[in-house]
């Protein structure tokens, strides 16, 4: 079918009406089979959902609302570029994130960073409320721990002082835009943030925090422009020692394995969700060249994409 495609790309017309109708057809059905491949995973941004609702953010609206006037499908694989955070009041809702299914029960907090690729498979009778967090806020206020991983903290009841503060949020839902507003946002993120922490047995070190959750932040936007260490300091105004000694203190990681660990989740969604080749992948990523992609998948999964992809698929046909 190769050579009919390039017949069609660089012979004339006459060699053109030479083709059979049934070759022809196998190339309508061979070209249809590779364009279905192509799969596009839809980044929602969060400028244009606040523009859609006419509101400031963080946003806040009710579960049932929120999910029907999103603008997207969110029973297919989506993602955006900010935190996501569903509390439910009443209700289980069946969420899919990163190929991983997660039920959540009532009197619960969920909370999906930027970038994960999420899909909800039920959520019609949960009762409750979706925030939606700016990345650089999420970051600073939940922590850095969230980097790539979502959070589910159950049985909401039991933290008083959190219950508290999301009642004060909603009966202060109309002013989302005052200071008192956004005073209690950071107190509640900030307490599901030490939550998280705590459970992930992480903590934080020093004032230097913040700056872990501004690299995470602009790594989440960078990551595929393969930035080293010195281009994410110089951008974040610090020196490469700086950020070294924040990242290690902070998340035990270095800034250059946070960078690789980012750049290889992406290629592993990229291989289990879309029909990318690997050397699609690889260019995307920014590798020099599918043999250095393929190192340094291997190197960090024990397996070469292409084995990696099949046994996501023999898994998946079970």
């Amino acid at each position: 079918m190769l050579e009919i495609w390039q017949s069609i790309c660089f012979s004339d017309t006459n060699s053109i009406r030479q083709l059979t109708v049934d070759a022809l057809k196998d190339l309508v059905i061979w070209s249809r089979s590779f364009m279905d491949k192509k799969v596009e995973i839809p980044v929602h941004t969060l400028e244009k959902h606040a523009m859609q609702v006419k509101a400031n953010w963080p946003i806040l609206e009710r579960s049932k609302p929120a999910f029907r006037d999103v603008g997207y499908a969110a029973h297919q694989p989506h993602r955006h570029d900010y935190f996501e955070m569903f509390v439910t009041a009443s209700g289980r809702g069946q969420i899919r994130s990163d190929g991983v299914d997660q039920t959540i029960g009532p009197v619960s907090v969920y909370v999906i960073p930027p970038g994960v690729v999420h899909e909800w498979q039920h959520f019609g009778e949960v009762d409750g409320f979706v925030a939606r967090v700016p990345m650089n806020d999420g970051f600073e206020h939940l922590g850095s721990s969230f980097q790539s991983r979502c959070y589910l903290l159950q049985n909401l009841s039991s933290h008083r002082h959190l219950m508290s503060l999301l009642d004060w949020i909603l009966d202060d839902a109309e002013m989302a835009s005052s200071l008192m507003a956004r005073h209690q946002w950071s107190l509640f993120l900030q307490s599901v943030g030490q939550k998280m922490e705590a459970e992930f047995d992480v903590c934080r070190q020093d004032d230097n925090s913040g700056l872990c959750g501004s690299f995470l932040a602009l790594l989440e936007r960078k990551f595929r422009l393969r930035w080293g260490v010195q281009d994410y300091a110089h951008s974040l105004g610090v020196s490469r020692s700086t950020l070294l000694r924040c990242t290690c203190e902070n998340l035990n990681r270095s800034p250059a394995e946070l960078i690789r660990d980012r750049t290889l989740k992406e290629a592993e969604r990229l291989l289990t969700l879309t029909g990318d080749t690997c050397v699609e992948i690889s260019e995307a990523l920014g590798f020099l060249s599918q043999a250095q992609f393929t190192r340094a998948f291997t190197a960090r999964y024990g397996l070469s994409p292409v084995l990696f992809r099949q046994n996501y698929l023999e898994k998946k046909g079970r």
